[in-house]
């Protein structure tokens, strides 16, 4: 009786574990994108992003890379050993590439398990996502930007154009005159 009540606790245990665990990734996730959304530096939030990744994983380091340049924006973690498993995930949105998260696993842990792997994707996936709605979010703020600025300048040209008649426009040549318009003469 003792055995089996010690293997079903240990089996409870170990359940919690794994929930906690997985509470604190998705509490992980949504907390970057969401500062990543609310306009916090993207790199600010990379290198988060990747210490967090530094520390609930196996890994001896995390770089992450954005596109188009392929530059690095954020690292994590220590100079990697010789010896050390190399693992890349894409960051892409609607197959476009954004990035790459790259993970160097410790040559004690060998590689990392394919639920490990498959959560670093899915980490991957949502900060494409919150990536590109950064980018979305920018353009849309610059073109309302662009908006307001024609908008100030149409009622600054009417309102010029209006106190001075003598800057309204007038035709250039009789010639351009409509055969409706009477002559000056």
């Amino acid at each position: 009786v003792s055995a089996a009540v010690g293997t079903l606790l240990s089996r409870a245990l170990t359940q919690q574990a794994r929930a906690e665990q997985r509470e604190r990734e998705s509490r992980l996730l949504q907390h970057l994108g969401t500062r990543l959304l609310a306009g916090e530096a993207p790199e600010r939030v990379l290198e988060s992003f990747a210490a967090a990744v530094a520390a609930l994983f196996p890994v001896v380091r995390c770089e992450i890379t954005l596109e188009p340049e392929g530059r690095v924006a954020a690292t994590a973690g220590s100079e990697p050993s010789s010896g050390s498993t190399v693992e890349e995930f894409p960051m892409a949105v609607r197959g476009q590439a954004v990035g790459s998260i790259r993970v160097l696993v410790s040559p004690d842990h060998g590689s990392l398990a394919p639920e490990e792997r498959q959560l670093i994707q899915t980490f991957a996936g949502q900060m494409a996502l919150a990536l590109e709605g950064k980018r979305l979010a920018d353009v849309a703020k610059d073109a309302q930007v662009d908006a307001e600025r024609s908008s100030l300048q149409a009622a600054l040209f009417s309102s010029v154009t209006s106190a001075h008649p003598s800057l309204r426009s007038r035709p250039a040549s009789p010639a351009s005159r409509t055969p409706m318009q009477p002559s000056a003469q």
